[in-house]
């Protein structure tokens, strides 16, 4: 193989590799409201939830005092026109799949209530 053609087949796959990312809470990637419905209970421990899903991105509370625990998971795709040279940043496009995950626990520490989204943008 030559030279030439070695260099252009570690830069296609440098580019494709490049060419994704992902962050966040794992364990909720791809998951959906209804396959949700099968693994989060209302009246499970704090425990329960972190064996589960493993630890939260971020613990907020409402003004109620309610503790939330936030889990979010993204991951990133470019089109193959991201990578044209000169121009691809002006015409390609990424787009970004994000699945979020809020679980309400009450004063004794058991799960009250969650709620659970996903959503697609491009860039």
């Amino acid at each position: 193989m030559s030279a030439t053609l070695r260099f252009l087949a570690a830069s296609l796959l440098a580019a494709t590799l490049a060419a994704c990312g992902s962050a966040g809470s794992e364990a909720i990637k791809g998951q959906s409201p209804k396959t949700l419905k099968s693994q989060l209970e209302p009246g499970m421990t704090k425990s329960e939830v972190t064996a589960r899903f493993g630890d939260p991105l971020s613990v907020v509370w409402s003004k109620e005092g309610d503790e939330i625990w936030v889990y979010s998971y993204s991951e990133a795709q470019a089109d193959a026109a991201t990578f044209i040279p000169l121009v691809g940043p002006f015409v390609g496009t990424t787009t970004v799949d994000t699945n979020t995950l809020q679980i309400w626990f009450d004063r004794d520490g058991r799960v009250e209530t969650y709620q659970a989204g996903n959503s697609t943008a491009e860039f």
